[in-house]
């Protein structure tokens, strides 16, 4: 058998398994005439199991999305597929581009315009848990070290309130548009993701965290960044001091 005619039948395959519709009624009779009868058959009970690894695995990812769908989920899952085919022979990439998919899905934006975000966030926190780090190498003295298993996110929506409530199975009706920063990062002692929401203030001292900043130099930047008068300084920097204190508390500076 030539490499071509070894690719057409691959594909025919990878269609039965992976999809519906016009696909699989065109790819069957395609392979009625050039796959064993058994074949078929043993093609159909893996695309069963394809489909519902794909199903679990994806609904693991977006617990909270899929609790908003509702009994809609399967379908959409179903639809998703179809639109963006795995490309990766790691199964939890079949999730990643949910939140792009749901970006355009009118009616479902319509009805829940946080919903992508709300997937992004998800997505996040899986990215988060599985980051590779090493805490036991060498660190430049004096330079203020941000977690390295984190992930900042900025929303347009209060992505934090609104995972709470879903989680509490309470009413979303009410959500309104509002700009949130937050960091998601892996705690160094239990290994839990977490969240930990950000003012503007605390964004910038942690991007200056992310350059490597020492803390004399952030502190200079951020008097010079926000203009804070002579007079002030001193409370300014005993702020500052009190977030460093926090932010090591939670174990987001390390």
């Amino acid at each position: 058998m030539s490499v071509k005619k070894l690719k057409e039948k691959e594909k025919i395959i990878k269609d039965l398994i992976l999809f519906n519709s016009v696909w699989n009624k065109r790819n069957k009779i395609r392979a009625a005439k050039e796959l064993p009868k058994e074949a078929i058959k043993r093609i159909s009970v893996y695309r069963g199991l394809v489909k519902t690894s794909f199903t679990d695995v994806i609904s693991r990812i977006y617990p909270l999305t899929k609790k908003l769908i509702g009994n809609k989920w399967k379908s959409l899952l179903s639809e998703y597929v179809q639109a963006h085919p795995p490309d990766s022979p790691l199964l939890h990439m079949v999730g990643e581009k949910l939140p792009e998919y749901l970006q355009k899905q009118k009616p479902i934006i319509k009805k829940y315009p946080f919903i992508s975000e709300l997937t992004r966030y998800e997505w996040v926190e899986l990215e988060v848990s599985e980051m590779e780090t090493n805490l036991n190498g060498k660190r430049e003295k004096g330079v203020l070290h941000l977690n390295p298993a984190s992930k900042i996110c900025s929303f347009n929506y209060p992505i934090p309130l609104i995972t709470e409530m879903l989680e509490n199975n309470q009413s979303l009706k009410k959500i309104q548009k509002s700009s949130t920063n937050v960091i998601l990062y892996r705690d160094t002692k239990d290994l839990t993701v977490r969240v930990f929401e950000l003012s503007q203030s605390t964004l910038d001292f942690l991007d200056l965290c992310k350059e490597g900043y020492s803390y004399e130099l952030s502190l200079f930047s951020l008097t010079f960044l926000y203009q804070i008068p002579e007079e002030n300084q001193k409370e300014f920097k005993y702020q500052l001091d009190e977030l460093i204190k926090n932010l090591k508390k939670n174990r987001i500076l390390i």
